[in-house]
């Protein structure tokens, strides 16, 4: 097991269950806090790139599996990852994550037909574009594609559907709500009336 450019930890526990492992980190500058990150099998990869924000993580993986978080991502608290079933999780750059967000490959118990004999319920690799924002809660399950710059809305759930780019989906089970958005990570809660009516438009150079 290898920890590439271990990075500044604050109450961050790292463990290694099994054995080649890898643990990559872009550089030794980056900054986990609050997190875990538990290698629970053998000849997996977890990749962590480079952010200008404290990255908070609760990351679980298996066997032959990868986790890959992209540049720039940012969270207000833990995000939480389960990669098993030799399958992926893979997230883009510039990702926006709110509280309680959880995101996983499999069911975790196997799941049969009863006529046929045959499992149902396999794990499926899950793949997020660049500048997504997950909102509070969200749960995205096995299968599942967000293309770029694209939302989910709180308490959404997610499973096995293809999010086309720039759209926004909410509900449970989510559904498309609106298309041809974008978004940018800066901020409502500090927005006053004198800043109106900037606050509703977007320049030319964010866009």
């Amino acid at each position: 097991n290898q920890i590439i450019n271990a990075p500044d930890l604050s109450n961050t526990k790292i463990n290694f269950t099994g054995k080649n492992n890898i643990l990559y980190f872009e550089s030794s500058s980056i900054k986990l806090e609050n997190s875990a990150i538990i290698f629970k099998g053998n000849n997996s990869i977890i990749a962590i790139k480079n952010s200008k924000d404290v990255l908070k993580l609760n990351l679980t993986i298996y066997n032959d599996s990868v986790i890959y978080l992209g540049n720039n991502c940012s969270m207000n608290n833990k995000l939480e990852i389960i990669a098993s079933e030799s399958k992926n999780v893979v997230i883009g750059n510039e990702g926006l994550f709110s509280s309680q967000c959880l995101i996983r490959t499999s069911d975790a118990h196997r799941i049969y037909s009863i006529e046929t004999l045959e499992r149902v319920n396999e794990g499926r690799s899950v793949y997020i574009g660049d500048h997504v924002w997950l909102a509070a809660r969200v749960v995205i399950l096995k299968g599942t594609r967000i293309h770029s710059g694209s939302i989910i809305g709180s308490d959404a759930v997610i499973a096995g559907k293809e999010i086309m780019s720039n759209s926004a989906w909410a509900g449970n089970p989510a559904k498309e709500i609106k298309r041809n958005i974008l978004f940018d990570k800066v901020g409502t809660h500090g927005i006053t009336n004198a800043m109106m009516p900037e606050a509703h438009t977007i320049s030319a150079e964010k866009a």
